[in-house]
């Protein structure tokens, strides 16, 4: 079952990846088009500057799934430094469950808020599509930041059952024996 999850893990994380440098793209495409256009032809593109933040925190969010999917998001390791060796397996398990339920809990309210009337029915002030298209992005990474902090809480489960060495301090990337 841990191989079957592995390899859906993997096929998600290279999706977001690929998704990423679509994105970094398009949006250098967008600001380079922009600038030419402005300072050149003096004929700014006048929805420029809105698609490009939309893609900027997509870009944001999509790269914070990957981050959780690597373990390498940035965290302050005094207090794991200083715990006993035999508590410090538990207290990173301890941890990964707290992210998993904060995540559980952004995945619902934020679900709930973009399946709201009003919501659906925004629309952007410059290109005059609804906004929940770009919403849907948002809602959609925070869902597969569920999927790898899930996956990743499984791993440090069965770590913990096999008795094997759960995290390196400092922390290393993709231990997933």
């Amino acid at each position: 079952m841990i191989s079957s999850l592995k390899k859906v893990n993997i096929i998600v994380e290279r999706a977001e990846i690929l998704l990423i440098i679509t994105i970094m793209l398009g949006l250098t495409l967008i600001l380079s088009s922009q600038v030419v256009l402005r300072y050149l032809f003096n004929s700014p593109i006048f929805w420029a500057e809105e698609v490009a933040s939309q893609l900027l925190i997509s870009l944001s969010f999509i790269g914070i799934s990957i981050l959780i999917s690597k373990k390498d998001l940035v965290r302050v390791d005094i207090i794991i430094q200083n715990i006993p060796k035999h508590f410090k397996k538990l207290f990173l398990i301890l941890l990964d469950l707290i992210a998993l339920i904060t995540i559980i809990i952004i995945c619902y309210f934020s679900t709930k808020w973009i399946s709201r009337a009003e919501v659906r029915m925004e629309l952007s002030p410059t290109t005059g599509l609804p906004q929940w298209y770009n919403y849907i992005v948002l809602v959609t990474a925070t869902y597969l930041m569920l999927w790898h902090q899930a996956y990743n809480l499984l791993l440090a489960l069965v770590s913990l059952k096999a008795n094997k060495k759960l995290y390196d301090i400092p922390h290393s990337k993709n231990k997933e024996d």
